[in-house]
């Protein structure tokens, strides 16, 4: 009895003594499988395009969305296509002048358009298309156009809104599938979301996407709740919303004044002391149109470049870069989410500074 206490000793003493060469071995190979993931944190206000340059990478590198995923994001273009045609509709409602000269085959459609609802059901359910053709209709008078002209910064329209206007007979459809350019032009808002994509970077890494998505006064009042849970990172694609210069948020500042804040409180982190950051400055097309009916010096008065679009851009850029105390890597790139040509390059930035990052 003796004799096998003595041996099964010798074999426990045998498998402790080996547990130090096993961890050792679990660690070396758990740290050779980090250094093959690469995590990049997308940020960003609600428009500034970070659903769309996800969405976008999954097509890119995933295959695109099945057909159940399509029918998902029909409920969130309908919420587009009600909320901006009652948006058009209050307004001019709102203003006697308008309202009077209005078509008289539209000035019932007022109506119409403000007391609709959609039903809850949304995957089993249709856009009325009569009251899809009466925001159309609304839409394209003439005084709708003028009220945009002169009052546009005074009430706020997704940016998307004229894009599904124009295929309001499609979207009313009864078998509407949202195509894929629907689902870019969506935006669908996700709290806290995690994509995996397997990119083409060195030694066959994988790149992991964290997109963060709240209201935006608990997004930069709680920052410091958050924000140390990604403490690492390789790099944070920042986006903005360049067109957010004077959209109205009752008395508080402007969404591109706020992106200004929490982007300041994002890079001079502790958390972030050796993260790369690209800021992507999204929506330029829209902004060059809009700096001719909204002044960007009517919001920024020390700005005196007019309505020159690359002046204009410089200098809200350099706002930005203003902020950069902790002195981090910044990679601007002015682009619109919708491109799917700029977004390759930007993947292609974001490969190029993660691998930069993992060189030190």
């Amino acid at each position: 009895m003796g004799v096998c206490q003595s041996i099964r000793a010798r074999r426990v003493a045998k498998r402790v003594k080996a547990c130090p060469n096993e961890i050792d071995e679990h660690l070396k190979e758990s740290a050779k499988k980090a250094k093959k993931v690469s995590r990049v944190l997308v940020l960003g206000f609600e428009e500034s395009g970070k659903c769309s340059l996800v969405e976008q990478m999954k097509i890119l590198h995933k295959g695109g969305f099945t057909d159940e995923e399509r029918l998902a994001f029909r409920s969130t273009i309908y919420d587009i296509l009600n909320e901006g045609g009652k948006t058009i509709a209050m307004q001019l409602s709102q203003r006697p002048e308008f309202m009077d000269a209005l078509k008289p085959e539209n000035k019932s459609l007022v109506k119409l358009v403000l007391q609709y609802r959609i039903e809850t059901a949304y995957l089993h359910s249709r856009f009325s298309p009569e009251v899809g053709e009466a925001i159309i209709a609304l839409w394209r008078d003439p005084m709708t156009e003028a009220l945009m002209v002169e009052h546009a910064s005074e009430f706020y329209l997704n940016i998307s809104t004229p894009y599904f206007f124009d295929r309001v007979s499609i979207i009313t459809a009864q078998a509407y599938v949202p195509s894929t350019e629907d689902i870019f032009r969506a935006k669908k808002k996700a709290t806290v979301s995690e994509t995996p994509l397997q990119t083409a970077l060195d030694n066959s890494q994988q790149l992991s996407i964290h997109m963060i998505d709240v209201d935006l006064p608990v997004l930069v009042s709680s920052t410091q709740k958050w924000i140390h849970f990604f403490e690492g990172i390789t790099s944070i694609l920042f986006c903005v919303d360049i067109c957010g210069y004077d959209k109205p948020d009752g008395k508080k500042p402007s969404h591109l004044e706020q992106s200004m804040v929490f982007f300041q409180s994002v890079i001079n982190s502790r958390w972030f002391l050796r993260t790369s950051i690209i800021l992507y400055l999204n929506n330029i097309d829209s902004f060059r149109s809009k700096l001719l009916n909204s002044p960007l010096e009517n919001y920024f008065p020390e700005y005196t470049g007019g309505q020159d679009v690359n002046k204009a851009a410089k200098y809200l850029l350099w706002r930005f870069l203003q902020t950069n105390k902790a002195r981090l890597s910044i990679y601007p790139h002015l682009t619109s989410c919708n491109d799917p040509n700029n977004l390759k390059l930007m993947f292609a930035v974001v490969k190029e500074t993660v691998r930069q990052r993992n060189q030190y």
